[in-house]
């Protein structure tokens, strides 16, 4: 499975007209866009924690890989696993809104968008080499 599926299904999710809906849509995109991201970083062979670390060495590695759209990208993704925090766990009302939902799964579509950069190269390698730096600086293994 793709990422990007969780993607489709939280745009069908908006659509709907509940709160546990437009919640869930905006869980199932934060989890498109990190899983993308974490398939992308074990595609080259970078170790990534199972579990809540995870999420923070995702953001970690893009946040510090040398292309600054990638970079913002996953600040931008580091932002909306607080939304979908708040989502799964029925905090802040206004992530139960139809409107917000669709903000944040259009932020999730963007991330990936600016992710997909780093299939091919130049930002690829850029990427690459740059996550293996800041892996060197912080004595992480690979």
């Amino acid at each position: 499975m793709d990422g990007r599926d969780f993607l489709k299904v939280a745009k069908s999710l908006i659509a709907g007209s509940s709160e546990a809906e437009y919640r869930s849509a905006v869980s199932r995109a934060y989890y498109g866009a990190y899983n993308f991201a974490r398939q992308l970083l074990d595609d080259w062979s970078f170790e990534v924690s199972v579990g809540s670390s995870g999420h923070g060495e995702v953001r970690n590695m893009f946040s510090n890989c040398g292309v600054q759209d990638i970079e913002v990208a996953a600040n931008k993704l580091n932002d909306l696993h607080g939304r979908r925090i708040d989502a799964d766990y029925l905090r802040k009302d206004d992530i139960g809104k139809q409107n917000n939902a669709k903000l944040y799964v259009g932020i999730a579509v963007d991330i990936v968008k600016t992710l997909e950069k780093c299939l091919v190269d130049p930002h690829k390698t850029t990427a690459i080499n740059g996550i293996r730096t800041y892996r060197l600086k912080i004595k992480a293994t690979p």
